[in-house]
């Protein structure tokens, strides 16, 4: 009975596609979709949907590692004038051992990028959820990154600093055909979870462990 309504950043078209040939999702109507490729696309809406979003509303983005593709692809282009694959393409012709200045390029990429993630998780009146995809640990990650998701193998694919703007961290896995689990790698103030089943993730999750109320004003 909620009037809760969601906004999706899609970048796969992914959530499309569901409402558009699953008959469970058909009849929904509190689903708005934004799709996002280029770093515009996200920034135009994360503001339209700040400026929408009700305190029980949701702002969702899937998957969120798209948008630090993104943001790179827009600098390269802002200041170099040529797509990303050309410019690295033409920085290894070049035999250049790195395309982007450590203090030049990438000290403002990440500022730009901080700046957009701040909007979205610190500076955003609603529920926030980001979904990622799973990349394996790399020994180039930094000491805080293995730090974090160094026992599970895997890490959120984006910003590096992505597992540590957010309250809680939750790595879902098909472990068999129809089968969901889910680990809490990080989740201030809950009972952490080690192979937590899911069959619903707002009854199994949402009100079992972080005490979410259904049909409660509260």
């Amino acid at each position: 009975g909620s009037d809760a309504r969601f906004y999706v950043m899609d970048s796969d078209r992914a959530v499309s596609h569901m409402l558009a040939t699953d008959e469970k999702y058909q009849s929904l109507t509190n689903i708005e979709i934004a799709d996002t490729y280029r770093w515009e696309d996200y920034t135009s809406a994360l503001e339209k949907y700040r400026a929408m979003a009700r305190p029980h509303d949701w702002i969702v983005s899937d998957f969120v590692g798209t948008s630090w593709d993104a943001v790179q692809a827009w600098y390269t282009d802002q200041i170099f004038g040529t797509a990303i694959d050309q410019f690295f393409l033409q920085a290894r012709q070049a035999d250049q051992k790195s395309a982007l200045d450590g203090w030049k390029d990438w000290s403002i990429i990440n500022r730009v990028y901080k700046a957009w993630m701040n909007d979205f998780i610190q500076r955003t009146n609603c529920q926030t959820f980001l979904t990622a995809v799973a990349e394996p640990i790399r020994d180039t990650d930094d000491r805080s990154v293995k730090a974090t998701f160094g026992k599970y193998g895997v890490r959120p694919q984006g910003q590096k600093h992505l597992g540590h703007q957010v309250h809680s961290v939750l790595l879902f896995q098909s472990l068999q055909p129809g089968s969901i689990v889910l680990n809490t790698v990080k989740d201030r103030g809950r009972t952490p979870q080690v192979g937590l089943s899911l069959n619903d993730f707002v009854i199994d999750y949402l009100v079992a462990v972080a005490g979410w109320k259904i049909g409660e004003d509260e």
